[in-house]
């Protein structure tokens, strides 16, 4: 018995189990019930579709959202160790977080920052420190520019 009542193999009045398993996995596939996003996320209609809808709003709010979907993405699978689709969602996203030309130098400055923690996980030295420097400039008090400018 699942919490509902519902025995497990509980299956609906008139419909079929092949239309309820096809039911199922349609919606197991559908982007608002994924639990993570599949690799081959670009040939998925639906979820290139809800992703573009994040960019209908100002460059500001824009560039919060993506670099929080960067970081998740960062917190979770930085130290994967087969994270190689990881990190290059994350830069991708970060990249994608800079071009809005957000007027928010301390939002700029932490994408900078965090975009060449990927170099540096990839061993990018020249780029890392190419990013820590322009980090450092939007927000000379970063520290954490600071620091990862020295690991470069």
């Amino acid at each position: 018995m699942d919490f509902d009542g519902l025995d497990d193999d509980y299956v609906p009045k008139g419909i079929s189990p092949e239309e309820m398993k096809e039911t199922c996995d349609y919606l197991g596939n559908h982007p608002l019930f994924m639990k993570e996003i599949p690799e081959d996320a670009q040939d998925n209609e639906l979820l290139s579709a809800m992703q573009h809808i994040v960019y209908d709003d100002t460059p500001e709010n824009n560039a919060k959202n993506l670099n929080a979907q960067a970081n998740d993405i960062l917190k979770k699978h930085l130290n994967d160790e087969d994270n190689h689709y990881y990190l290059k969602t994350a830069f991708k996203i970060y990249e994608d977080g800079l071009a809005q030309e957000c007027s928010d130098d301390d939002l700029n400055s932490r994408m900078y920052s965090n975009r060449a923690l990927i170099h540096l996980k990839r061993k990018n030295y020249g780029k890392a420190i190419e990013d820590c420097e322009n980090a450092v400039k939007l927000n000379p008090a970063f520290t954490k520019a600071l620091y990862r400018l020295s690991q470069a």
